[in-house]
């Protein structure tokens, strides 16, 4: 008895695992996405789910896993293949054939496969290419085979469905239990992204039919994992990304984006089943190369919540990504999209855009080259943007040679800037040389510059009569380039000799008159003598000239005249000695000198001209005798032993 209740019970086990006793999980994809052959879920195309092709087995349609309810799944008994016949579909936008299986066979031991079958009207391309169907025995395996695994096919007229387990190896018959045999595809939108409202000006837009885009290198870089495509949506161009884990879009090169002037980074997005979406910007730094060196790259991600099956607008503020580690964004040349399911997600992009906001524009600096003297300074003066900074530090620069300024000028609304740079030429000054002197009061002295082409002389002209010693600036320009120097002329002027004369002034024709200048060191007369004292006997009235040197080499002059008179009562001039007598006076030029209490005398005949004519001892009574000579007017000096004049008187010949 014992026995009998163990075979009882191993039998049951047995049928309770031959048939499936629940239902598989009920699809939730919608209607407009799905092409269904069978299913309690939607609208099917099926026609005929058991033609007869000369399979083995039969179809019960109607199998209820649970005994109750409405829900049935397809029953496949004694199957080895089996067909189903549809209306002619047109699969070609569908992504994937999906089917839940239930089999107590082995998958080891029983390969199942299934194949469409395109062969309707118009059908092109191979008609069937059977593709294995991994499943675990006992339990309902639900299986979504891409199209791609049918390779080579092609979707426009799939008129059939094909079950087989009749392959090289296989064990059959075997019995099968199928639910929810659709075509079906990723949902996709209706109605194309918002459109944005940013002003193009105030844009760069990489992918957006509502603004001119830039250059990009790729929407898939080698090293990304995933798929994108582009397509219309409502006749918007829209790029989609299937079988996202990650993918890199790149702007590199000549196609960098310089976003310094931009406040947010836009993009719309669209997914079915991305519950995370992660966006990340890369800036390569000043060198604009990836790692370059110095590495200076900087890059941040920020992760969204998307809304499934609708349009996510994004309007990003970039210091979001600032503060992300995002240090500059002047030279992005990466962006990297990634999320959750990571390899299966799906997304649809449009209006990918950098943006600022209305009323701000890029400042454009706008500076003027310079140039100066060496010495003097320069002041930049920019224009185009709200604030400048100079790489000088300031506005007011003074070079000493060429030189190169950078002005950078930022744009207060979202603090861009933009830079340009100035150059400042460095002229020489000229190098002024000038001659200096000494004078005396009263001379010219005449400047005489060198080193330019153009003088200037504070104080005076070039020819100068100062009357104290006395400094004058030369101010020499090169006027090629406006610049000058200085340098000073500095004169120095002597004090003339305050000559005096002292002597006679007055004289009897035939008389001596002695003259004596001072106030100089050196002297020179008219009458080319050089001592101070001259001793002169004019016939005529006469004026004698001095010129006197100082030690400083300024001369002065000063003019005696000597008033000649004819004396006619011939009297002697020296009343020193009244025992001379000369007689007869005028005579013949034969005349007597009687000199008494003097012995030892020297009698001198002079000419009006000075010159002595006749010389003689003088006697007591001394003859002279002049008749040789022209009538005229001489002079008769007496000198004594001590060669002092003791007698002197004008003779008239006759």
């Amino acid at each position: 008895m014992k026995k009998i209740t163990v075979l009882i019970l191993l039998l049951v086990s047995v049928i309770g695992l031959s048939q499936p006793t629940t239902l598989p999980a009920i699809p939730t994809k919608l209607q407009a996405n799905v092409i269904s052959i069978y299913s309690d879920s939607y609208t099917t195309c099926a026609t005929n789910l058991n033609p007869n092709w000369g399979q083995s087995g039969g179809v019960n349609a109607t199998f209820n896993p649970l005994g109750t309810g409405t829900n049935v799944v397809m029953a496949y008994t004694n199957f080895n293949y089996q067909g189903t016949d549809l209306t002619t579909q047109n699969a070609t936008n569908m992504e994937y054939l999906h089917v839940d299986v239930w089999s107590n066979a082995s998958p080891v031991t029983s390969i199942l496969k299934v194949s469409p079958v395109n062969n309707g009207a118009g059908a092109t391309g191979p008609t069937e290419v059977l593709v294995t169907i991994n499943f675990t025995t006992g339990v309902w395996t639900s299986v979504d085979i891409p199209k791609s695994a049918f390779t080579g096919m092609t979707w426009n007229a799939v008129n059939q469905l094909k079950f087989a387990a009749n392959g090289p190896g296989s064990i059959v018959p075997i019995t099968i239990y199928l639910d929810n045999i659709y075509f079906w595809k990723q949902p996709m939108p209706a109605t194309a992204a918002p459109t944005p409202t940013s002003v193009a000006g105030n844009v760069i837009s990489l992918f957006s039919n509502s603004y001119p885009n830039v250059g990009v290198d790729t929407w898939l870089t080698p090293w990304s994992a995933g798929n994108t495509s582009t397509l219309q949506i409502a006749g918007n161009d829209t790029r989609s990304y299937t079988n996202l884990n990650f993918v890199g879009i790149e702007t590199t090169g000549a196609n960098l984006i310089n976003a310094s002037c931009m406040s947010h980074f836009n993009i719309d997005i669209w997914t079915p089943n991305m519950t995370q979406f992660k966006i990340k910007l890369v800036d390569w730094g000043a060198n604009g190369v990836y790692q370059g060196t110095p590495n200076d790259d900087t890059e941040a991600e920020l992760t969204f919540t998307p809304t499934l099956n609708g349009w996510n607008t994004y309007n990003i503020p970039l210091s979001n990504f600032t503060s992300a580690g995002l240090l500059n964004r002047s030279k992005i040349a990466q962006m990297i999209f990634s999320g959750s399911p990571v390899g299966s997600g799906i997304v649809y992009i449009d209006n990918v855009f950098y943006s600022r906001p209305v009323g701000s524009t890029t400042p454009s600096v706008v500076v003027s080259n310079g140039t100066v003297c060496i010495g003097q300074s320069y002041t930049i003066s920019p224009t185009g943007a709200i604030n400048f900074v100079y790489s000088g530090g300031n506005a007011v620069v003074s070079p000493t040679a060429n030189s190169t300024y950078t002005v950078t000028g930022t744009n207060l609304i979202v603090g861009c800037s933009s830079t340009a740079t100035v150059n400042v030429i460095v002229n020489p000054l000229p190098t002024i040389t000038v001659n200096s002197g000494t004078i005396c009061a009263g001379q010219t002295f005449t400047i005489n510059p060198a080193g330019a082409n153009s003088y200037s002389i504070q104080g005076g002209s070039a020819v100068v009569t100062p009357t104290a010693s006395a400094n004058y600036i030369v101010i020499g320009t090169n006027t090629t380039t406006g610049c000058s120097s200085t340098n000073t002329s500095s004169l120095t002027v002597n004090a003339k000799p305050v000559i005096t004369i002292a002597g006679t002034q007055t004289i009897c024709l035939g008389e001596t008159a002695n003259i004596t200048a001072s106030g100089a060191n050196t002297y020179t007369w008219s009458n080319a003598a050089n001592t101070n004292s001259i001793s002169v006997s004019p016939s005529v009235t006469t004026q004698y000239s001095v010129a006197g040197t100082n030690t400083l080499g300024c001369s002065n002059t000063l003019t005696l005249s000597v008033d000649v008179q004819l004396c006619t009562n011939l009297n002697n001039t020296n009343q020193e000695f009244s025992t001379i007598n000369l007689f007869p006076n005028p005579n013949n030029g034969q005349f007597t000198v009687n000199i008494s209490d003097e012995e030892n005398t020297q009698i001198n005949i002079t000419n009006v001209l000075g010159q002595i004519i006749l010389s003689q001892k003088g006697e007591s009574i001394t003859k002279i005798d002049l008749s040789k000579f022209e009538n005229g007017m001489y002079f008769i000096k007496v000198i004594n032993t001590n060669n002092k004049t003791i007698f002197n008187k004008g003779i008239i010949k006759q």
